[in-house]
């Protein structure tokens, strides 16, 4: 279609073109509304009112609500969404639900799973610190986690050093959990005997040494070992026995077990 330029027919001298005669030339020429910028009222306010209420945008599954406080978007599509507030910033589901999300705040950081979370915080800092990750993967690991501890390492003192665990009464099956303790002191009030699983909590290809002390309180209490385990000495309640047992657990999770006792001279 070619336009050309036309005389426009005034009525009188000081007569000028109104919106009516716009809207009838688009009209006219089969335009569409080609207005440079619309005012749109908001939530039913006029359009030079203030908006009092939160300012919210949908556009198909994703909604985004501005607030006084906080900024919510959420995306039910693709299941996310995030909210933005003066303490933190917290990430949530397509519902906008946070529980088992991750959040960062001015002071810490809780890294989640969509169940629970874990949280890291720099609160009990007294000065700047600077930790560096290594450069392979590995999992982290708590004080209780590490085995065969030993009190020093190239001459200085531990924060964990091995630690002992006494028990003057003691009666039954020893069975504790080799993963805290190392030594024991063991005074029998009854007749014991070595679980024959103890160990079973050390992770695979895993070697722990637990030594015990063992006395008898009124020189009878036996203590006994299990036949699986391989043997060397013998226990006597007359005396004060040192038992040392040495744990293998092989690549598959078998158990092997060599006892030893001695007694002092």
């Amino acid at each position: 279609m070619t336009l050309k330029k036309a005389p426009v027919q005034k009525e009188g001298a000081d007569q000028s073109l109104q919106p009516a005669d716009i809207t009838g030339i688009k009209t006219d020429l089969s335009l569409q509304n080609v207005d440079n910028k619309k005012q749109i009222p908001l939530q039913g306010t006029a359009v030079d009112e203030p908006i009092t209420g939160p300012l919210v945008l949908e556009i198909g599954f994703k909604k985004l609500s501005i607030g006084d406080d906080q900024i919510k978007y959420t995306d039910t599509d693709e299941d996310w969404g995030f909210i933005i507030n003066p303490e933190q910033i917290t990430f949530t589901d397509g519902n906008g639900n946070s529980v088992g999300y991750t959040q960062i705040a001015p002071k810490n950081l809780t890294i989640g799973n969509s169940n629970f979370v874990g949280g890291i915080s720099a609160s009990l800092l007294t000065v700047n610190r600077t930790y560096e990750l290594p450069n392979k993967d590995g999992t982290f690991a708590l004080l209780d986690d590490l085995y065969n501890k030993v009190d020093k390492v190239a001459g200085k003192e531990l924060a964990y050093p091995d630690t002992h665990l006494e028990d003057l009464a003691f009666s039954g099956t020893f069975s504790e959990d080799v993963r805290t303790f190392s030594s024991y002191r063991l005074n029998l009030t009854g007749n014991s005997t070595i679980s024959a699983t103890i160990g079973t909590n050390l992770p695979n290809s895993t070697s722990k040494v637990v030594n015990l002390i063992v006395t008898s309180a009124t020189k009878t209490e036996t203590f006994a070992i299990p036949a699986s385990f391989n043997q060397y000495g013998t226990y006597d309640p007359a005396v004060r026995n040192m038992v040392t047992i040495s744990i293998t657990k092989d690549g598959s999770g078998n158990l092997e077990h060599d006892v030893f006792i001695n007694q002092p001279d």
